[in-house]
């Protein structure tokens, strides 16, 4: 791997629920690991739901292997929080393992 190729600093998180003092489940989002990765973006579509305008993009994120790493997780990168759609492909380059992660963001 070149040096540079993983600039961006990214965040994998995981979900947790917990009742609050009603009984209701609450989502909450809990650090896994911090990452250096190279994020691409793939593709972008715009559709109408409900006649509410959104996008739908979907980025490519490479990154050294991560033990535990599963598609039940998400990114949060800059403002956004990609959810992992699924890992691709896990290389191997050398004596070190990469992923290759496809996340989508829906806005």
């Amino acid at each position: 791997m070149r040096f540079g190729t993983f600039r961006e600093v990214a965040y994998v998180e995981y979900a947790k629920e917990t009742q609050n003092e009603t009984g209701e489940f609450i989502q909450t989002w809990h650090c896994f690991s911090q990452i250096r990765c190279s994020i691409t973006s793939l593709s972008y579509s715009q559709s109408t739901r409900m006649e509410q305008a959104s996008g739908d993009t979907s980025w490519q994120c490479r990154t050294r292997f991560l033990p535990g790493l599963t598609g039940k997780m998400r990114i949060r990168w800059q403002s956004r929080y990609n959810k992992i759609l699924y890992i691709s492909q896990i290389t191997e380059i050398g004596h070190e393992e990469y992923h290759t992660i496809i996340c989508e963001e829906r806005s």
